[in-house]
């Protein structure tokens, strides 16, 4: 019972349990391929996938909905219990195809959530444990093949394929959430894209805005520029202005001197010549009274 052959019976089953198992396999490959591709392609409107599901959300009259991003790839979901829709890191911020689509898929299931959708509730119900059994089958499946296992294969192999049932089974809740997502969409198409147009005329209208400023910018530092100029020659002209008062200032100076000496010389030439007609007049006397 520990090896692998079980003869014919045990051969078949095997290998319709392995169909089954890559089944499950190449389904999940397809999801993450498609994933992969449209999240390279940007969405309309440039918004993310967390602005999408606040925007969603609150047309839906959901606003008490929170709106948290948590770690991995593909880990989005909608917690009803809690009431929060919970986005995986690249979904949260990004504005790809894929994030947007898989944030409005989760909002879906928020919006079954207030309406009461029976299949969403009861889907919501057995996630838990449909959780834990895909990863406890994963993890035997992989000890069987390793070990020899048959008995543990066939358990592991057993759990991934009611993982795979149940999610054929709530297929139908899947689809419905996603109508509604894309419902809320064509709704607010319209305002997305009124606000990419929006964004892009206050995109425009900043970049001419900054073109300006830059223009003005130079035309204030060319005037600080002429300004300076005038300032230098200002400057210039005074020192010139200046050193002719100077010289004018010794020019008045020396004509006064000049003025000056010519008035002396006159003085002294009268006192000579005043003097030599007291000379003369004595000489005249002199004679007289010897």
């Amino acid at each position: 019972m520990n090896g692998l052959y079980y003869g014919y019976g045990g051969t078949v089953d095997m290998f319709l349990l392995l169909i089954g198992f890559f089944i499950t396999l190449i389904a999940q490959i397809k999801v993450k391929s498609a994933y992969s591709k449209y999240s390279r392609e940007e969405a309309r409107g440039d918004l993310s996938g967390c602005e999408v599901a606040r925007k969603i959300l609150d047309s839906a009259d959901l606003k008490d909905i929170h709106i948290v991003e948590v770690p991995g790839e593909l880990t989005d979901h909608y917690d009803p219990r809690n009431k929060v829709v919970r986005l995986s890191t690249k979904v949260f911020h990004d504005s790809s195809i894929a994030s947007v689509a898989v944030a409005a898929h989760e909002c879906g299931h928020a919006i079954q959530d207030k309406e009461n959708y029976t299949f969403m509730r009861i889907r919501a119900s057995l996630v838990p444990m449909v959780n834990f059994v895909n990863k406890f089958g994963y993890i035997a499946t992989i000890i069987g093949l390793i070990a020899g296992i048959f008995d543990i294969l066939v358990c592991g192999i057993v759990m991934i394929l009611a993982t795979l049932l149940f999610q054929l089974v709530t297929l139908p809740v899947e689809f419905d959430a996603s109508k509604r997502a894309k419902k809320k969409i064509d709704e607010l198409s319209k305002e997305i894209i009124n606000l990419n147009t929006s964004n892009s005329t206050n995109e425009a209208k900043t970049s001419s805005y900054k073109m300006n400023i830059a223009e003005l910018d130079k035309q204030i530092k060319e005037q600080q520029q002429e300004l300076l100029d005038m300032t230098s020659l200002v400057e210039k002209i005074n020192a010139r202005k200046q050193i002719i008062l100077e010289r004018k200032k010794y020019e008045v100076d020396d004509v006064v001197l000049h003025n000056s000496l010519i008035n002396l010389n006159k003085e002294i030439g009268v006192s000579l010549l005043a003097l030599m007609a007291a000379l003369k007049k004595s000489e005249l006397v002199t004679p007289a009274i010897s």
